[in-house]
């Protein structure tokens, strides 16, 4: 307790540390937020169905599809210059050539993996509740 309050002040709770995940295994709101971060976006946010919310400096929040929508990650692939491949089972991604490749479902998921390695490295610590999902995706699978 503080000597002005009579309030406890927070602790960290177990539930608020964040989980190392592959760069490899984020996908919607981990991925959306993994790319934000990469540019100093991630504060403030909040998980909305697959994506997430960002708070912009005026206190409101913006949906940011990154990983799906090519409005939201279609500069960042180009600013970025990352080079994309259409494969039978998927995509591919890569900055350069002999630079690590990133793969995904679709081109811009592919992409997004490929900015969030290139910047923050091949592994990254998400916000439980978004890292809990994708645990919980490759445990038990997508649910119907």
């Amino acid at each position: 307790m503080s000597l002005y309050s009579m309030r406890p002040e927070p602790q960290p709770q177990e539930d608020d540390e964040p989980i190392l995940l592959s760069v490899d295994d984020l996908q919607n709101a981990s991925l959306d937020w993994a790319v934000a971060k990469c540019f100093g976006r991630d504060k403030g946010f909040k998980p909305f169905g697959h994506t997430v919310l960002l708070q912009r400096s005026n206190g409101d929040h913006t949906r940011s599809e990154f990983s799906t929508r090519w409005e939201d990650g279609g500069s960042i692939v180009d600013d970025m210059k990352i080079d994309i491949r259409h494969l039978e089972d998927g995509c591919e991604a890569s900055i350069g050539s002999g630079s690590r490749t990133y793969a995904g479902p679709t081109a811009l998921v592919a992409a997004m993996r490929c900015c969030v390695g290139t910047k923050l490295g091949d592994e990254i610590e998400v916000p439980r509740v978004l890292g809990l999902r994708i645990l919980g995706l490759k445990q038990f699978g997508p649910s119907m």
